[in-house]
């Protein structure tokens, strides 16, 4: 069984170590389909940067980042400077991505790839979202799942 994860994230230290896991990890069951960005340890704008640098990082220039929401569901955008830094990503000597994000909307880009990977036999898509709650998180979920045909698991890390 293949397992292809979707990581909706706010890359500061943290969920960069979960880009760098999901990318390079051990078990070659495991694909990243693609990353979808958040406000939440700095600026959806930096997130998004830092998503693409870490990507780049690790040679996989081939995985598609979204830049999505500015702010959480049900409360005020909270960065976090203090412990990620101005970047989100302050310390590490990480280069500079040489592409951009892509246009399309993380909820297009999601439903595509969720729609694409039901077809494949024996596939488990998996939404893994490091980040803060988002409309777009919900909106995906509500769109694409039945009783019958669930669209995923979904792994979802708490946040304070």
């Amino acid at each position: 069984m293949t397992t292809y994860l979707w990581l909706d994230c706010d890359p500061g230290h943290d969920d960069a170590f979960a880009l760098i896991l999901g990318c390079h990890g051990l078990d070659p069951t495991v694909i990243v389909a693609g990353v979808s960005t958040v406000s939440g340890n700095q600026t959806v704008e930096k997130t998004t940067h830092n998503a693409l640098r870490v990507l780049h990082l690790v040679g996989r220039d081939d995985v598609a980042v979204h830049k999505g929401a500015s702010k959480p569901l049900i409360r005020d955008a909270r960065i976090c400077p203090e412990i990620h830094g101005e970047t989100g990503l302050d310390g590490p000597d990480i280069p500079n991505a040489t592409r951009d994000a892509s246009d399309v909307p993380p909820i297009v880009a999601m439903a595509a790839a969720f729609a694409r990977i039901t077809e494949i036999p024996s596939a488990t898509p998996t939404l893994v979202a490091t980040g803060a709650p988002t409309l777009s998180l919900i909106h995906i979920l509500r769109a694409h799942e039945t009783k019958a045909n669930p669209v995923c698991r979904l792994l979802l890390e708490k946040k304070k």
